[in-house]
Parts: structure tokens; sequence; C-alpha cells
């Protein structure tokens, strides 16, 4: 597009099509054109803003909608003549002063609040307009203006030190966007500096609308680039919300069995069951907040728990642990992973015997989970640990094994499925702690 619009411009500008078009209505087509594209850039602008959450974008936005709303509207009058010929030369002058304003306060670590957004916007319209209105007022102050080009020349070096500014913030921040804005508002001022020098409407409106354009298209990319980051930190939360429900859904599973027994049990079996139903009430709670508890756990509590729970669900399970057994893991970790494991036992090997062992080799706690099942579906084999990988015909979600995985690899631990020969082998290694 902007390869387009160059090469209109330079048609536009060639001495046979300039000798056959009126020059000042061109102008105006131009500069309505260029309202038309800033307009596109002010709500880019915005968009970016509602999605970074930061005052930069929201305060471009201002300026934007500043030189699109007073800049180009008061030129388009001051180019057609009339009475309000010299109001909106002032208008126009006022107004780009204050976009610079407002544009340099983007580049303000601190930038104020007041710069920033629809109010920003409203300020700045009030300011330019009450600005223009004090000098048309004050007859000293428009006779200066009228007969001085210094107040044309500080604007002008305005536009050229922004320009510069915002390139070399840019390069040094290396931040596309920031240089690309540079960029666009080195050509608008040149523009300027072209009405300054020959005031050549034409070409002034041509190299305006191609500034826009570079203007529009660096903020295009800038908000392609935020809605890509904005998919994937949706689609992340997605993911954390599916694999909490998860790991909901298999502590519910093992509470489910345990209130069953709580109801026909014996005295001795209720109480052991209900002390581990208060430990599972616990976990349920710790996944609802995210929080884990404490840097290190004794492995055989939590293994024992949690198989006395599996036990009153149906799971026909055995547990040998080597005695005073410590993990350098939290336990809430720990009592994840293995409420995974056995939840994948007694769903994908209903009925099938499960051993679970843990013991301690050379500062390692290693803990397997091995039944005598069906074992692993060919299709999933060597890839079982992958998020959402499971097979279709014994049903499950795929991420009971990849989160636990996970979760081992961020403490400093492991998850492996070994061949055997007969079921499923999974075993778990990690680092073994001190006792507490």
């Amino acid at each position: 597009m902007l390869l387009m619009v160059a090469l209109a411009v330079v048609v536009l500008n060639t001495p046979a099509v300039r000798a056959l078009l009126p020059g000042r209505q061109v102008e105006s087509v131009l500069i309505l054109v260029a309202m038309g594209v800033i307009a596109c850039a002010t709500a880019v602008t915005y968009l970016i803003a509602r999605m970074d959450g930061g005052r930069k974008f929201a305060g471009l936005a201002a300026a934007l909608f500043i030189y699109g709303l007073v800049v180009l509207p008061a030129t388009v009058v001051a180019t057609n003549g009339g009475g309000a010929t010299h109001v909106m030369m002032v208008i126009r002058l006022t107004g780009a002063a204050v976009f610079l304003v407002v544009m340099g306060c983007t580049l303000w670590p601190r930038q104020p609040g007041f710069t920033a957004g629809w109010p920003a916007a409203g300020i700045g319209f009030v300011v330019t307009i009450a600005l223009a209105v004090l000098i048309v007022q004050v007859p000293v102050l428009d006779q200066a203006l009228a007969v001085s080009t210094t107040a044309s020349v500080l604007v002008l070096g305005g536009w050229c030190a922004l320009a510069v500014t915002y390139f070399v913030a840019g390069i040094v921040k290396r931040e596309p966007l920031t240089y690309r804005i540079g960029v666009g508002i080195f050509v608008l001022s040149a523009s300027q500096l072209i009405r300054f020098v020959d005031d050549d409407q034409v070409l002034t409106a041509s190299i305006r609308l191609v500034g826009a354009l570079v203007l529009v298209m660096g903020l295009a990319t800038q908000l392609r680039t935020a809605m890509r980051a904005a998919a994937s930190q949706v689609r992340r939360i997605a993911e954390l919300t599916a694999e909490r429900d998860h790991e909901m859904h298999n502590v519910l599973s093992g509470l489910d069995g345990m209130a069953h027994v709580l109801g026909h049990g014996g005295v001795d079996e209720r109480a052991v069951l209900a002390d581990a139903l208060r430990e599972e009430i616990t976990r349920l709670r710790d996944l609802l907040e995210q929080r884990s508890s404490g840097e290190s756990c004794a492995v055989e509590p939590v293994l024992s728990r949690l198989v006395t729970v599996r036990k009153s669900a149906g799971l026909d399970v055995r547990l040998d642990v080597e005695p005073d057994l410590h993990a350098a893991v939290p336990a809430t970790v720990l009592a994840q992973v293995m409420t995974n494991l056995l939840a994948n036992c007694e769903r994908h090997a209903p009925g099938a015997k499960v051993w679970v062992s843990a013991r301690e080799r050379q500062r390692i706690v290693r803990i397997e989970v091995r039944d005598d099942g069906p074992g692993l579906a060919a299709s999933v084999r060597g890839r079982a640990l992958e998020r959402g990988v499971h097979d279709p015909d014994r049903g499950g979600s795929g991420l009971g094994l990849h989160v636990s995985a996970r979760l081992l690899a961020e403490v400093g631990g492991s998850l492996h499925l070994l061949p055997g020969q007969v079921g499923c082998v999974a075993e778990v290694a990690v680092p073994a702690g001190e006792p507490v």
C-alpha cells in the first residue's frame, strides 16, 4: 500500500498532471484522505492501549486525535481561503504545538496521567482552542504572529527534534514501533518544511499523506503483535484452567470413594480415612488458591494417604516405602503427581493390581508405580508425556502425565515411563531431602 501511495504521489507531482489538476482542490482531497488515515491510526493506537495497559500508547492515541481532529481540519479550511483563514492558521499552529508536547510526553518514563487517553485528547483540544482564541483576541500577539516566522520555525524545529528523538530512542531501546513512529514524524516534518520553504501545497499534502501511512502501518504491525500476545495469554489461561480442573477431578474422585467407605466402614477404618480426608481437602484448597506447602516432605505419609484414598475407591494397590525417606519437593507437588499416576491406573487399567515402592539411591528418591494392566497403547508410546496425547479408546484428556512431568521438572525432578513385560511402569525421581 505504501508503495502504491508513493507512486501516486510521484504521479500527482509530475508537471503534466499538475497542469491539469487544480492544486487547491487536490491538496484538500489529500488532506482529507490523510485525516482518514490518522483516524484509523488513532483507533488502532487506542486498541493497543487497551491491551497494553500502559500510558505510552494512550498518550499516542491522544496526540494523534489532536493532530487528526484539530491540525488537519484547520489546514483544510485555511487552504480553501475565506474569512476564517487566519484563525484556522493560528489553530493549526497551536494544535501542532500541543501535538508535539503530548507526543514528547509519551517518551517520558514517568509520563503524567493527564497526557494519556481521552482526557488528554480533551485537554489538548481545549488548550489548542484557548491558545488560538487568546492569540487572535490580543492584537499584539496576533500581529506578532502574522509578521514573524519565529513561531513557525519553532514548531518546525519541534517536529524535527521529536522525529530524531523517537528514532534514536527506538534504536537504543530496540523498539521497532518507536523508530517507525520516528520515521513517520520525520516524513510529516518534511511536509512542514516544504510548505515553509516553497509553499507547494500539493507536494506538502502528498508528503503528509505518506507520513500518516507510515505511522498507521507501524501501529498496525504493533497491533498484530499485541493481538498475538493476547491470544497466547488467553490460550495459556485456558490451558491452566483445564489442568486445574483435571487435578480437582482426580482429587474429587478419590474423595467420592472415601465418602462411601466412611458411611459403611468400621471405626478404625473410618478414623484413618477421616485423617486422609482432611489432608485431601487441604490439598484441594491449595489447588484452588495455587499454593504449595513447604520445600520438602516425608515421603511415606504422602504415599500412605494417597494409597488409602485410592483403596477406598476400589483400586487394588500395595505400598512399600523405605523408612525415614524424605524428598526435597513440596508435599503438594508430590501428592499431585502421585494422584495423577494412581488415577491413571484406576482409569486405564481397571481391575489391575498396582504396586507403589519408594527407595533412595545416591541422594535421589525414586518412586515406582507399576501395574499389571494392558500397558500403554502403541499409538501413544514414546509421546505419553506430551500435552493432549492419550488413547482415544481408553478416554482421558492427555493432561495428567504432562502436568506431572512439568511439575517435577520445576522442582528438579523427572518422570519416566519405563518398559515392562506386563502393564505400565512409571518412575518418579526427585532430589532426596533432609528430615525436618
